[in-house]
């Protein structure tokens, strides 16, 4: 999933059930061939996800987690299958995104 906020890129990439790997970068963002040091295989093979749009979140659904992107204020929310949120960004930074 890739998002924008004004001159941010916002890049999730879906390595495992239960890894998500995010990076962000300024734009134009500079695209390398492996983003990670080691090969894709080892370092993030990738898993199955869902992805919904709706008018007010993004949400990225594996089979382990949860993750809703706010498009209003860009705060991200993980949330486990058992109901843990092992991240919850604050409302502090209001920054909007719009997925590409």
């Amino acid at each position: 999933m890739t998002a924008t906020v004004g001159d941010e890129n916002l890049h999730v990439f879906v390595c495992r059930s239960a890894v998500i790997h995010f990076i962000s970068t300024p734009q134009p963002a500079r695209t390398y061939a492996q983003p990670w040091m080691l090969s894709a295989k080892e370092s993030c093979p990738g898993a199955k996800f869902q992805l919904t749009q709706g008018a007010d979140a993004a949400v990225l659904t594996t089979e382990s987690l949860k993750l809703e992107l706010s498009l209003k204020r860009g705060n991200i929310t993980i949330t486990t299958l058992a109901g843990q949120q092992p991240l919850r960004e604050r409302n502090a930074i209001p920054r909007t995104y719009e997925l590409t």
